[in-house]
């Protein structure tokens, strides 16, 4: 999970806490919570999917503003 955090720091994420879970927040300020030592297998996987998901709909966000159509072209 560290080489992950790591690497969206990296990317320009910003490390905004780091108790027992870190907390992320991402360029456009969309915050991501994650285990520093989950007990699911899947971990790496669910994290990975959901900062794809932050980051597509920030894609989509830049693109289209404050367009009503959903992010849809």
């Amino acid at each position: 999970m560290r080489t992950l955090v790591t690497r969206l720091v990296k990317e320009g994420w910003q490390l905004t806490g780091e108790r027992k879970h870190y907390k992320l927040r991402s360029p456009t300020g969309k915050m991501l919570v994650l285990s520093k030592t989950p007990s699911c297998p899947r971990a790496i996987h669910n994290a990975e999917r959901d900062i794809k998901r932050i980051m597509k709909n920030e894609q989509a966000n830049q693109i289209h503003g404050d367009c009503r159509c959903g992010g849809e072209t």
